[in-house]
């Protein structure tokens, strides 16, 4: 669950265990130890989280062809006519 931001940081709690984490919210990629530390606050492994990954993709990936059958897929077509 959000917190607050401070400055390019975003700090989040989850309710269950009120444990903390902060999220960098700079341009860019996070850097690989960065990540470990995030992953790390959460208290889960890498695993773990590479598994709350896939769910979160699809269900973005179900969102997203949901918008597009339901508006028609013309309303989201390039100068090209690609998607």
């Amino acid at each position: 669950m959000f917190r607050r931001q401070s400055g390019s940081h975003a700090v989040y709690v989850r309710p269950a265990d009120h444990a903390r984490f902060v999220v960098p919210r700079h341009k860019g990629e996070l850097k690989r130890k960065t990540l470990r530390a995030i992953i790390q606050d959460l208290k889960i492994t890498v695993d773990q989280f590479a598994e709350l990954l896939e769910i979160l993709w699809n269900r973005v990936r179900h969102t997203v062809l949901s918008m597009l059958s339901k508006s028609g897929r013309d309303a989201f077509r390039g100068p090209g006519g690609d998607l």
